[in-house]
């Protein structure tokens, strides 16, 4: 049965939004009707997978902060016919670099939390030191892994 692309949350977000960069209640309610939460185990991740690709309307990607469900959905993807990235796109943020790399066409991301709880160290230092004033807010670079 064909599906019905719809457009993922995020592109709603920066065509949609306010340009104040806020969100008003509305809008809220509308990105939140887009967004699942899955519950952080393998065998949820693939029970939702089940779910999502029995859908005939569905987004053209998803982003899974859990890898232990995207580790479960990947086997039900593995099941099924479907091809990364042409069906879906898929981005999986990894604890341990590598560790999705059996699942070709995804992307991965590795958060350095070494360099973030290191970095939080210095600005708490700075901060209780009056070299810096609160709030403080900085952005580190999360690298970006695309398997093929």
């Amino acid at each position: 049965m064909p599906r019905q692309r719809t457009k993922a949350a995020i592109s709603s977000t920066t065509t949609e939004a306010p340009s104040q960069g806020k969100l008003n209640k509305a809008h809220q309610c509308r990105l939140l009707s887009r967004v699942w939460t899955v519950v952080y185990d393998a065998e949820d991740g693939y029970a939702f997978a089940r779910r999502f690709f029995g859908r005939s309307e569905r987004p053209d990607a998803l982003v899974f902060l859990a890898e232990m469900a995207a580790i479960g959905f990947a086997r039900a993807v593995l099941e099924m016919p479907i091809r990364l990235p042409d069906d879906l796109g898929l981005v999986v943020k990894e604890k341990v670099p590598g560790q999705m790399r059996f699942l070709r066409g995804i992307a991965t991301l590795t958060p350095r939390y070494f360099q973030l709880g290191s970095v939080a160290a210095e600005r708490l230092i700075d901060l209780m030191q009056k070299r810096l004033e609160p709030p403080v807010h900085e952005r580190l670079a999360v690298p970006l892994q695309v398997w093929s």
